[in-house]
């Protein structure tokens, strides 16, 4: 297995190549950007197993915690919780300046996890950042399990997001 200097084992997986495990001759690999010093500072708070640094101290660690924390999002793969956290991170302190990154991951049918990270944490978010949130988790792939979880939202507005259009 080739050695990326540099990355943690974590954001290391993610650089191979998909056909360094298959025997027939590798095709040309995307190039895959190292992280940045901000990123790694990130990666090394979330990556603890247990008491990880509040969202408001991670973001002192980075000039661009929002772009930061969405990198993780989209390239930390081990420890799992990295990517969880992040995503967290992003709903509770920054979910005005990632709203349109939110909107994409809800609305990706390969991120289930984010957009059920975001139905059980959109409580926590202001309504006027949620009431979009929500309506692209129900106009998205994820809708049948986010539904349940936005009906039980105190807001009465994020609840009529959920609530199912008769016939």
């Amino acid at each position: 297995m080739p050695a990326r200097s540099g990355l943690p084992l974590g954001l290391a997986l993610l650089a191979l190549p998909a056909a360094a495990q298959d025997p027939a001759p590798p095709a040309p690999a995307a190039a895959v950007a190292e992280p940045t010093a901000g990123q790694l500072a990130l990666y090394d708070a979330l990556k603890v197993r247990h008491d990880p640094p509040a969202c408001a101290a991670l973001a002192a660690l980075t000039p661009d915690p929002v772009g930061d924390l969405a990198w993780l999002v989209d390239h930390a793969e081990q420890p799992a919780w990295v990517g969880v956290r992040a995503v967290e991170c992003l709903l509770q302190a920054h979910a005005e300046a990632a709203s349109p990154r939110l909107i994409a991951w809800v609305t990706d049918p390969g991120k289930r996890g984010v957009a059920l990270i975001a139905a059980n944490e959109l409580p926590r978010v202001a309504e006027a950042q949620a009431l979009p949130l929500a309506r692209a988790l129900m106009a998205g792939p994820h809708a049948a399990l986010a539904g349940p979880r936005l009906a039980l939202d105190p807001r009465p507005a994020v609840q009529a997001v959920a609530a199912p259009v008769g016939p």
